[in-house]
């Protein structure tokens, strides 16, 4: 999460659910879980100065591929051309 803090201002940052998603002292997310939750960055001296964002938290869908190898011998029978 980017911000911006003037004049160098202490921010703190919470998750309204960390079941979710969780977030670090510098405003890394991680997401643990499908769902919604809500990522707050506040000013730490005046709790009135906020900012929040909604993050869905879905699972990517994932694919395999399989591959069969399969061999075929082929029998060539050479005979002359006359």
């Amino acid at each position: 999460m980017n911000y911006t803090s003037v004049k160098d201002a202490p921010v703190r940052f919470t998750s309204s659910d960390e079941g979710i998603s969780a977030v670090n002292s510098t405003g890394l997310v991680t997401s643990i879980s499908e769902g919604v939750t809500a990522i707050t960055v506040y000013n730490a001296t005046n709790k009135r100065i906020s900012d929040t964002i909604t993050i869905n938290v879905i699972t990517p869908m994932a694919y395999s591929i399989k591959i069969n190898t399969v061999i075929a011998w082929i029998r060539i029978q050479m005979r002359p051309l006359y």
